[in-house]
């Protein structure tokens, strides 16, 4: 039976949400292709009529989960621009996104094992990262609603937890000397972080 075109792009991106979630909760190689397209409802055999290779399916799913992951963060900008960072924050920092891997932060939950992967998939998350720093709530809220965006630009920065350490410091991934160039734009002598809530959000 012949698939259409429409029923063919609905199954491409039933894999790639399935891919997303099941590399985050089991890691690039603790989960195989037959197990994925298993996950979305379609055999083995498929698969190749859809991806060349896994590796071209792990960075295809892993655009797209941090692609997920701007949109998301935009709508909360638009929805709550005074306290956005907070917002984001909080979120990221609750028990429901600590305990849900499949649906939550891709660089927690692969980065160590990004510096390990090809070229391809190392490029994915080096953009992936300076798309989020340059084009994050950073530049658009404003901190407690003035001009200065530098308090927000630090919460940015933190609330990728240390990417240069989630993803081993590696410098094959490109993001540790990008993000160090931006922490000393973030001129973090100025504005302190409130320390005693992010220890509390931290440890609970």
């Amino acid at each position: 039976m012949k698939v259409s075109r429409e029923q063919c792009a609905e199954n491409r991106q039933r894999i790639l949400d399935v891919a997303g979630k099941l590399f985050r909760e089991k890691g690039f190689d603790g989960i195989g292709v037959a197990d994925i397209m298993k996950g979305a409802g379609l055999t083995h055999g498929g698969f190749y009529g859809h991806f060349a290779s896994k590796d071209d399916l792990i960075a295809e799913a892993c655009a797209r989960v941090m692609s997920g992951s701007v949109n998301s963060w935009a709508q909360i900008v638009e929805q709550r621009h005074d306290d956005a960072a907070a917002a984001i924050v909080d979120g990221y920092l609750s028990t429901k996104h600590r305990d849900r891997p499949g649906t939550g932060c891709l660089f927690a939950a692969l980065g160590p094992d990004v510096a390990r992967q090809g070229k391809p998939i190392r490029r994915v998350f080096t953009e992936g990262v300076r798309a989020r720093l340059e084009k994050g709530p950073s530049d658009d809220v404003r901190a407690g609603g003035g001009n200065d965006t530098r308090p927000c630009r630090r919460r940015s920065l933190f609330v990728r937890g240390d990417s240069r350490g989630c993803c081993g410091g590696n410098r094959r991934t490109g993001l540790g000397q990008h993000l160090a160039r931006q922490e000393r734009r973030a001129e973090i002598t100025e504005a302190p972080w409130p320390r005693e809530r992010l220890q509390e959000r931290c440890h609970r």
